[in-house]
């Protein structure tokens, strides 16, 4: 046996041994800590510290754009700075929970005792977690996977929020509930959910509008006829018409969702149409008293013009000119009935 090795067993025989019996203590209670607030949905210092930063690499981009204007980043800054105090207050939160789950762990052992102490503080996270399923579960209804499959959908699923909130901004919660408007609609699955998300993200976390009623707008944006390489320009057309105008996005969005499907029948589509319709809220917004009355009044113009009525009177007083919007023809069939014969003159019979 040599002298190093006799040195090393004194050495660890001494004060060193208890300390790297401590620290080795400690790793494991911490892996054991970390387990225990992952199976719970509660994220952990680094997960949080991961989405602090994602947000200001997202404001930063957004910054450095040369495509937003001073109202877009004066916004993005003022929500950015919102949801980094919010992860700061749940950093401090997971902080103080680590704490306690190691001390409970060491007296009581264990995820017991720490989900008795956090409980009533988790619910946030959890509701993520239950929201991720559910929403994975829109998106594999019906296809004949297996459980592994349907796993996997949900990692990609949660990988794809994350995505999109690190290039669009906003949280993960905001972005799964655009997302899940969209799947839910059944006109986008997951792997065109990925091209769309960023993108919707982007304009709820620079106007301020809730990102399911961004969603609404990116789904009647594909139903108007843009296609998805389209669906950014989109966006951005009604967030600058909020910008310009006095019918802010926020307040525009619930109602394109409406008003587009309208516009759809009444003969418009593609981005030119799209560009008409935020012009027309923002005439409207200079006659109402408030954007809800211009956004009401938008809806019942376009349901009118595309009233069978309103056509009838057009087609009597206007010649049709080459760009106007067209309403769709509508085919009239006649019913024949066969073996009955309609007598041509009817005559009245008295009495006898």
């Amino acid at each position: 046996m040599s002298t190093q090795t006799v040195s090393l067993r004194l050495l660890l025989t001494g004060n060193a041994a208890g300390e790297l019996g401590r620290i080795a203590a400690q790793q494991r209670r911490d892996t054991r800590t970390i387990n225990d607030m992952q199976r719970m949905g509660l994220r952990t210092q680094q997960q949080i510290r991961d989405e602090i930063r994602n947000q200001e690499r997202a404001y930063r981009r957004l910054r450095t754009s040369g495509t937003a204007s001073a109202n877009d980043i004066r916004r993005a800054h003022q929500r950015m700075r919102e949801e980094v105090r919010r992860l700061n207050g749940e950093l401090r939160t997971s902080s103080t929970l680590m704490g306690k789950m190691q001390t409970a762990g060491a007296v009581v052992g264990g995820a017991v005792a720490a989900g008795a102490i956090v409980n009533s503080q988790i619910k946030p996270a959890r509701t993520y977690d239950e929201q991720l399923a559910r929403t994975s579960g829109t998106a594999t209804y019906g296809k004949g996977m297996t459980v592994a499959d349907r796993k996997l959908v949900k990692v990609e699923l949660d990988k794809t929020v994350m995505s999109a909130v690190r290039s669009g901004g906003g949280t993960r919660e905001g972005a799964l509930e655009a997302a899940d408007t969209l799947i839910a609609s059944g006109a986008y699955d997951l792997a065109s959910v990925k091209q769309v998300l960023g993108v919707t993200q982007r304009a709820s976390f620079v106007s301020g509008a809730t990102a399911p009623d961004a969603a609404a707008v990116t789904l009647q944006l594909k139903n108007f006829g843009l296609d998805p390489n389209q669906i950014s320009l989109g966006q951005d057309i009604a967030v600058a018409g909020g910008q310009l105008g006095g019918f802010e996005y926020d307040t525009m969005a619930q109602y394109l969702s409406r008003q587009l499907p309208l516009a759809k029948a009444a003969g418009y589509g593609g981005v030119d149409g799209l560009k008409k319709i935020v012009a027309l809220n923002q005439v409207a917004i200079n006659t109402a008293g408030n954007q809800d009355e211009a956004g009401n009044n938008v809806v019942n113009l376009l349901q009118k013009i595309s009233s069978r009525e309103f056509s009838k009177q057009i087609n009597k007083q206007i010649e049709p000119q080459a760009g106007d919007p067209q309403l769709p023809k509508i085919t009239r069939r006649r019913t024949r009935l066969v073996g009955v014969r309609t007598p041509a003159k009817i005559t009245r019979c008295g009495p006898d």
